[in-house]
């Protein structure tokens, strides 16, 4: 018994020694699984962000040269003769891959990414629509071709802050107070300059 009590310690040294090299352990593999899991969501919100405004710009892009070959787009000069008919089954499927792209950023985006989204591709929508002929004023057109373009750089603004992307400390060329794109109520809200410190245009 005497013998047993003086090794009591050390059998205790033992045991503390292993539990707190196990919960050491423990706390450093899940720090570095949580930095993974938060790299890994990064890069999908990435990706997601990208796909999605690569495929709101090919709406756009489609739209606007459509438009230029109806009379309305006075911006674009006429290379080639646009065939009506494919152009918009062409828009149409690019609308389509918008659409599910869109997918993506509402389920990996936060919310302010995803209202800054919705805000430029609902202009899109409505350039695709003088693509169809439903709009046919040019100034109204200049008009929402210019917002798409402000709506375009509040996106890419919201991206980066959620993604923790600093570019830079300048303020956008628009002005120290831009033009917010107009929400779906068709409101039209000013962004003040502290939203765009440490972000660019892009």
């Amino acid at each position: 018994m005497d013998v047993l009590l003086s090794q009591l310690p050390a059998l205790l040294g033992v045991i503390v020694g292993a539990v707190g090299s196990y919960t050491a352990t423990y706390l450093v593999e899940r720090v570095r699984w949580n930095r993974q899991q938060t790299t890994r969501w990064d890069e999908e919100r990435r990706k997601a962000y990208a796909e999605y405004a690569h495929s709101v710009k090919a709406l756009i892009q489609m739209s606007a040269e459509i438009a230029a070959a109806r009379g309305v787009n006075t911006r674009f000069r006429i290379v080639n003769k646009v065939d009506a008919e494919e152009s918009l089954k062409e828009l149409a499927r690019v609308a389509f891959e918008r659409s599910a792209k869109w997918e993506s950023v509402l389920l990996l985006g936060d919310d302010k990414t995803i209202e800054a989204g919705r805000a430029w591709h609902s202009l899109a929508l409505r350039m695709e629509e003088f693509a169809h002929g439903s709009r046919n004023d040019p100034e109204e057109w200049a008009s929402v071709y210019a917002d798409a373009g402000a709506a375009r750089d509040y996106f890419y603004e919201q991206a980066r802050r959620d993604l923790r992307i600093h570019v830079g400390t300048n303020v956008s060329p628009r002005g120290l107070w831009r033009r917010r794109p107009a929400s779906a109520a068709g409101e039209t809200l000013q962004v003040p300059a502290s939203e765009h410190k440490g972000l660019s245009a892009g």
